[in-house]
């Protein structure tokens, strides 16, 4: 759909011409049909506020006088109010009428660089002359440009360049000009140049109608599947042209999935606002447009959705749409809830967590820059030696008996399904490693210059768990537990991605949150039929393994001062921004005093935490302690000497795993805990 923003000064037009002209030119854009929205900026009304107003089809944003005596000159203000309710995009439009205009026309081009202008030179001299001489009037006509003009308003009333070129405009245009071989030669160019323009701007879009189109950077390659049936397995696909955007479609289920040259694959999450159903624990939830805070509702109209602006004003998503947090800058406020140092029109998600390269499945295994911290893990009882868990030596899959922490580097990660999970490592150390996936050298063919990497924030957690209990993805119905556990049949090795429980164990009532298994046998595939119960679609094309295999770290904690925050998790604390939060990590307020007990400690800071929104914890449970959580899930709040969030649950949790799973972590390096990786455009 077209939008065309038309600047318009009550004070001057009501008064000339221009008042005339856009009477006339609205009446006629409101006979093109659905394709094209108008809205009438009005400066220097006589209204007390700032109020958007709808009649016969046009919108009419009306801006007060005492707001700006000269719209041309000092127009800050305007602006700063219009970024607020108006898309960045191809589809754009802003239609100036006064000259000059220049001061207007650059800063509306500061703060929308995807859109277009066109300005149109309100002239009365050139009529003088004419005193009533039509044939004169089609003269000059004939001479002029007006193929150029009625080209632009064709591609405004959302005429495409294929039937622009199919009914011969763009001849005609010529022909109009051929009473003159120099200006036929100077409109052959003219047009030429248009016609790039359009299809560069087709190009170019962000917004497909729906969602914001997935922003594939260099390394990503545009993935479908074939979905899976009684009898035969789900396969990806590479997708020959992404720009058709039939590869995804979120109202079905189908959420966009790209891959990276290792074989990892990562899930497009679109910016959007939610609204909380608490009575059946879902969301409501509405794409926003491009870089925007707006949406359209089921008539089809531009509505705002809230956010939060300072850090007294907190929005309330049980009765208003509210802009979730992970896609918005919040440098300006500190980034409370998590946000990013730009706005986004979306992230990527890792499919499953983190796992070994060369752990089942044929990713290259190659050194990073990153070296490991800890010299010794939390082991089970299979390793120990004592049948009972406890410190040892570090270790991990590639070195199953032991190594040298402090010379080892980490190989990079890679995030496929049924792939080891990978454990043994830090909080540290996961976020670093996250940090690195764009490194020189990367397995992914990712690009620094394109592309950021960092461990998943609590705020980005909560943008896939609410997408996926929207009407977008499970909508009510609980994610099933991946509950498989090799128990160290393979050295170290426990969780393996992207399996979903299939039998029930002693004592389970329902496969959602049935107890682990160590067989293959006794579980699902991703790829097969039932296996998409473990995703938060319910479909193949979703996102795995955030119920059960290992718990996930995630980039967020309370700065209490416990020593384990720097010993194993000394990169997270050089992230912060004077102690407090960052666009990496996301720094919960702390209630606890010293001396506490962990319990004690963890409800003092759940009673504490009356602000965040957006991170599946303080919306979605009632308590920092039990099963408080939607679905059951454990509600475990950070304190004390476990002041590091972790989500999702393990793949021994049964009931206390899912989506809204959030637990306490003291930080160090164990065999039940692993991690996920986000990526986002610079």
């Amino acid at each position: 759909m077209k939008r065309v923003y038309i600047y318009n000064d009550y004070q001057l037009s009501s008064g000339n011409g221009v008042g005339i002209f856009l009477e006339e030119f609205t009446r006629c854009a409101t006979k093109w049909g659905d394709n094209v929205r108008i809205c009438m900026v009005m400066f220097r009304t006589n209204v007390e506020e700032f109020c958007i107003h709808t009649r016969d089809e046009l919108d009419f944003f009306f801006i007060p006088r005492k707001l700006c005596k000269n719209p041309f000159k000092e127009c800050g203000s305007i602006i700063s109010i219009l970024k607020k309710y108006i898309v960045d995009a191809k589809d754009t439009f802003f239609l100036f009428n006064y000259a000059p205009s220049d001061k207007l026309m650059f800063e509306t081009h500061k703060y929308f660089p995807l859109s277009k202008q066109i300005c149109i030179i309100h002239d009365f001299n050139w009529t003088a002359p004419l005193l009533g001489n039509v044939d004169l009037f089609r003269e000059l006509i004939a001479k002029t440009r007006v193929g150029i003009t009625i080209i632009i308003l064709l591609i405004l009333a959302g005429i495409s360049i294929s039937t622009l070129t199919n009914t011969g405009i763009f001849q005609k245009a010529k022909d109009a000009k051929k009473a003159s071989e120099n200006a036929q030669k100077e409109e052959d160019k003219l047009i030429s140049e248009y016609e790039k323009e359009i299809v560069k701007q087709d190009a170019e879009g962000i917004w497909d109608g729906n969602v914001n189109k997935p922003d594939l950077m260099s390394g990503m390659m545009a993935i479908k599947f074939t979905e899976p049936t009684d009898s035969t397995e789900g396969k990806d696909e590479k997708v020959s042209d992404s720009s058709k955007n039939d590869w995804y479609n979120y109202s079905e289920k189908k959420w966009a999935n790209a891959q990276t040259e290792d074989g990892s694959m990562w899930v497009w999450i679109p910016r959007y606002a939610y609204k909380i159903n608490k009575s059946n624990q879902t969301f409501d939830v509405v794409f926003l447009v491009g870089t925007t805070d707006n949406y359209y509702d089921k008539d089809g109209k531009l509505q705002t959705a809230k956010r939060q602006t300072s850090e007294t004003d907190i929005p309330d998503a049980t009765k208003d749409y509210v802009v979730h947090p992970a896609f918005t800058n919040e440098s300006n406020i500190g980034y409370v809830n998590g946000g990013w140092k730009k706005e986004l029109t979306g992230i990527w998600v890792s499919k499953f967590e983190a796992g070994y390269a060369g752990g089942n499945n044929s990713a290259d295994q190659v050194d990073s820059k990153i070296k490991y911290s800890q010299e010794n893990v939390w082991a089970s009882g299979y390793e120990t030696g004592t049948g009972k868990d406890g410190r040892i030596k570090a270790r991990n899959f590639y070195n199953p008996k032991e190594y040298d922490y402090a010379t080892t580097a980490i190989k990079y990660p890679t995030f496929q399904g049924l792939t080891y999970s990978m454990n043994y490592i830090n909080h540290s150390d996961a976020f670093s490693i996250s940090r690195a996936l764009t490194d020189d050298n990367n397995i992914y063919k990712l690009s620094n210059k394109e592309t950021d990497s960092h461990l998943i924030k609590n705020s980005e957690w909560g943008a896939v768990s609410y997408l996926g209990q929207s009407q977008y993805g499970l909508n009510g119905t609980n994610i099933r537990i991946n509950n498989l556990t090799l128990n160290n049949s393979v050295k170290t090795i426990y969780a393996v991605t992207g399996y979903a429980a299939k039998t029930l164990q002693e004592g389970d009532t329902k496969l959602d949150d049935a107890g682990q298994v160590s067989s293959t046998d006794k579980v699902y595939k991703w790829t097969e039929k039932d296996g998409q119960t473990a995703s938060c679609t319910g479909t193949i094309y979703g996102i795995y393994d955030m119920s059960g295999g290992t718990w996930e770290r995630s980039a967020a904690i309370v700065n209490n001062g416990n020593g384990n925050l720097n010993t194993y998790g000394k990169a997270i604390m050089n992230a912060l921004n004077n102690g407090k939060s960052s666009e990496y990590v996301t720094v919960y307020p702390k209630g606890e005093t010293s001396g506490q007990s962990l319990d004690d400690a963890s409800n003092s800071n759940y009673a504490a935490n009356t602000k965040i929104y957006g991170d599946a914890i303080r919306e979605t449970s009632t308590a920092g302690l039990g099963q408080t959580s939607w679905y059951f899930d454990y509600s475990y709040f950070v304190g004390a000497y476990r002041p590091f969030f972790a989500h999702g649950g393990s793949c021994w949790s049964t009931s206390a795993a899912g989506l809204f799973f959030f637990h306490r972590n003291d930080g160090s390096s164990d065999y039940t805990s692993g991690f996920r990786s986000v990526l986002v455009a610079q």
